[in-house]
């Protein structure tokens, strides 16, 4: 049964969720809050939560096929679902961003995407999504250097979205998301997706702030492909970071 557990204010809404799938909830379980204080993003970076973002986490089944293309899989559905509502292209930045790109200030950041696997009480692994959407949030209310790099739904679009309306959406695309790597040749659909809608193919990349190439594309396994040299190498793991141009 879904269980849909709301917040005026929360620490984390993937920590909370994370409790709750380890002392066995169901999927369809899920975590919302108006604000963060310590809003997680990959790699533990802070993600600036307050009033005007969607904050949500949810407890998912792991698809039996190719789990690790899960964050790829709730990005590229999400992208889609934010395109046919709303009407906003974003492009989806390797391994969890959704972005716009702003000439020539380079991108910014629309909804960020965090997945956590662990164990039930019984065993039975489940996946913990977590996603934040910058929906309509006060630009005052963050530091301008982070403001600078946030993109926002109801700047992109005159339909002038809601917290409470963008919820929803995203909720059914994790759930889309899981049930597409699923589907007969899933796997291949969902890079397919993923590669059409991709950002910064040909831009040089760094990673952990050593420059290691130029992306090229994802592998079949979720990696980054990078050329240097004329040869191509994979990351699996690190902070990817690309240069505006180049």
């Amino acid at each position: 049964m879904a269980v849909r557990v709301a917040w005026n204010e929360i620490g984390s809404t993937q920590a909370e969720a994370l409790r709750w799938a380890r002392t066995g909830a169901e999927p369809g379980t899920r975590v919302v809050a108006r604000r963060q204080s310590a809003g997680r993003g990959r790699l533990d970076h802070q993600w600036a939560s307050p009033t005007g973002g969607l904050y949500l986490s949810a407890v998912t089944r792991v698809p039996k096929a190719a789990p690790g293309l899960l964050p790829l899989s709730v990005g590229a559905t999400i992208r889609q679902a934010i395109a046919s509502e709303f009407g906003i292209e974003s492009l989806l930045k390797w391994p969890n961003d959704l972005v716009v790109e702003r000439s020539p200030a380079g991108t910014a950041k629309l909804a960020g995407i965090l997945v956590d696997l662990v164990n039930s009480p019984t065993g039975e692994a489940r996946a913990v999504v977590g996603v934040g959407v910058n929906v309509s949030i006060d630009r005052s209310a963050v530091p301008s250097n982070l403001s600078a790099r946030m993109a926002m739904l109801s700047e992109l679009t005159t339909s002038d979205p809601s917290v409470a309306s963008v919820e929803p959406l995203v909720w059914r695309a994790i759930g889309a998301a899981v049930d597409r790597l699923d589907a007969a040749d899933g796997p291949r659909t969902v890079l397919e997706d993923c590669r059409l809608h991709l950002f910064g193919v040909g831009r040089s990349v760094l990673v952990d702030g050593q420059s290691v190439g130029r992306f090229r594309s994802i592998a079949d396994d979720g990696a980054a492909t990078v050329e240097l040299d004329g040869e191509l190498s994979r990351v699996l793991a690190g902070s990817l970071e690309m240069e505006a141009t180049g």
